[in-house]
């Protein structure tokens, strides 16, 4: 003689045999979520015992049926896929968590390492009637192991410190980075200033990043030619730099640049490309000795931390 099921006892079906009735352990989350990921197991147990003993005591003391969605049992190798499934995706998690905290302290600890050097003779060597930088060190590393987004904040950091140097210590060029200095000639500054102070520095931020990334295409992601990369790419930056700035200030304040060194105007572009040809060159070849020395070594641990990052998404999607 078969013994009817009681109405107490769990049903067993699978989780494959009726994927439309999955298991009604989120009956009581809250007991749940007292067990921690790698118990998880014993935490779907004590869910359904709890609501097997609900049911019978509801039913003793009214004498009326309380109706709860049925619970379906595990065989063991569908729970372990459950739980590891859970755990990776937990890991993945924390890993992307990790890389963004990371990030933002490594961005929060650029931006000091510029502010230190444009608000001291480190970062800003006067030259007479200009100012040698060394700013575009750090903003080009940021941007190689940040991106480019990071890299844009750090160049406008740049921007904002050569604003300040320019404004509470001026050199003679300074009315070309300082609105709030006047322009020779005037008794006032000019907003032009603000494009020549920012726009070149935010692009340094901006551009090594997919001169490095292209390089590193062209090359095959090989990594003896990454240091080659990193090298070029902070060339790009000082280049940038020094270039662009005074392509600005010959394009947009000539004249004053003119009045300025007491040459005619059309002796500015002579000048200009003497200035790009002593600072630039200084400049582009502190960055291609700074950029790959510093650059190779946060790259490798970033690198590091991008790499567990893959292997727990690729072992999360793999369950």
């Amino acid at each position: 003689m078969t013994q009817s099921p009681s109405r107490y006892s769990l049903p067993q079906q699978s989780l494959s045999e009726n994927s439309a009735h999955r298991p009604s352990y989120k009956l009581f989350p809250a007991i749940q979520l007292l067990f921690p990921p790698e118990t998880r197991l014993y935490g779907f147990a004590v869910s359904a015992r709890l609501q097997m003993e609900t049911v019978k005591f509801f039913d003793k003391l009214c004498g009326i049926p309380l109706a709860f969605p049925a619970v379906n049992t595990y065989n063991k190798s569908e729970i372990c896929a459950v739980s590891q499934k859970e755990q990776q995706q937990e890991v993945l998690k924390m890993n992307k968590a990790t890389v963004k905290y990371r990030d933002f302290v490594l961005l929060a600890l650029f931006t000091a390492i510029v502010f230190v050097l444009g608000l001291t003779p480190l970062g800003m060597v006067p030259l007479g009637f200009i100012k040698a930088t060394t700013l575009h060190i750090p903003v080009v590393i940021g941007c190689l192991l940040l991106g480019p987004r990071c890299g844009a904040i750090l160049g406008a950091m740049f921007g904002l410190v050569s604003f300040l140097s320019n404004t509470m210590s001026p050199a003679a060029l300074s009315f070309a980075f300082s609105p709030l200095i006047p322009v020779p000639g005037t008794a006032s500054g000019t907003p032009l200033a603000l494009v020549i102070c920012f726009v070149p520095r935010i692009l340094v931020g901006v551009v090594p990043w997919f001169v490095y990334r292209g390089l590193q295409k062209l090359m095959k992601e090989n990594s003896g030619a990454e240091v080659l990369s990193m090298a070029i790419a902070g060339a790009s930056g000082a280049i940038l730099n020094t270039g662009l700035v005074m392509s600005l200030i010959y394009f947009l304040l000539r004249d004053a640049y003119a009045a300025l060194k007491g040459i005619p105007v059309d002796g500015v572009a002579a000048a200009v490309l003497t200035v790009v040809g002593t600072n630039g060159v200084a400049e582009t070849a502190l960055a291609v000795i700074l950029v790959p020395a510093i650059g190779k070594i946060l790259l490798s641990s970033s690198a590091a931390t991008a790499g567990a990052e893959i292997q727990a998404k690729d072992r999360a999607e793999a369950l």
